[in-house]
């Protein structure tokens, strides 16, 4: 019942985007591992691959240096863990009303189809 939509990991938002968009196209990696849980019916064709996230969420009080989600994140590994995750911290950023807080934001949709 939204027309928009806004993702939230560790008290910051990391997505915003109309509902159809986030649905879609989902831009940061923790957007997609949820939407990756979302049960499909058992008569659907749509098989999703499902993402899991290692480990556990830091601790709000001892947010790690640079993406807060980096910790747990599938795309930095499959992208050989670039340093500038643990460095410096993304800001939502994006095209149109479409924004993802993730240096490597053009990459989810492509890889997590693999």
């Amino acid at each position: 019942m939204a027309t928009r939509v806004a993702v939230m990991y560790l008290g910051r938002i990391v997505e915003i985007a109309s509902a159809d968009s986030i649905f879609t196209t989902p831009r940061h990696p923790y957007t997609a591992a949820l939407l990756s849980a979302i049960p499909a019916m058992p008569s659907s064709s749509r098989k999703p691959r499902r993402i899991p996230l290692a480990g556990d969420p830091p601790s709000p009080m001892r947010i790690p240096p640079g993406c807060r989600f980096q910790t747990r994140c599938w795309l930095r590994e499959t992208l050989d863990s670039p340093e500038i995750c643990s460095a410096i911290d993304p800001t939502l950023s994006g095209a149109g009303d479409h924004q993802s807080a993730c240096h490597f934001q053009h990459h989810v949709d492509a890889r997590r189809g693999a």
